[in-house]
């Protein structure tokens, strides 16, 4: 069975790295660009699509995470409900709103 390879930022188009930042992100910030980075055009025009959704949200960055994190325990998907986005931390969440979520109201 063929498998896509994740390819290593410094291997990157260079005009990706830049839209992306990649080389001062962690492995999980860069996620799918990994992959992606085999298609430079399509792996630009994601990254771009991604941050105008970002840029133009209305829900604070913390409220996002809770429902993200929810969906994941709804899912049982442990290794998303592992992870905290530190954009999130910084917008307010704490392990309290986290453990909030096992019995929602």
């Amino acid at each position: 069975m063929t498998r896509l390879t994740k390819v290593p930022v410094e291997q990157w188009d260079a005009e990706l790295r830049a839209l992306t930042q990649a080389e001062g992100a962690t492995p999980l910030e860069q996620g799918l660009l990994r992959i992606m980075a085999h298609a430079p055009r399509m792996a630009k025009a994601l990254a771009t699509f991604g941050a105008s959704l970002w840029q133009d949200r209305t829900l604070p960055r913390r409220l996002i995470e809770l429902i993200r994190l929810r969906v994941a325990f709804h899912n049982q998907c442990r290794s998303c409900m592992a992870i905290r986005y530190q954009s999130a931390v910084d917008d307010g969440l704490t392990e309290g709103m986290v453990c909030s979520l096992e019995k929602p109201h």
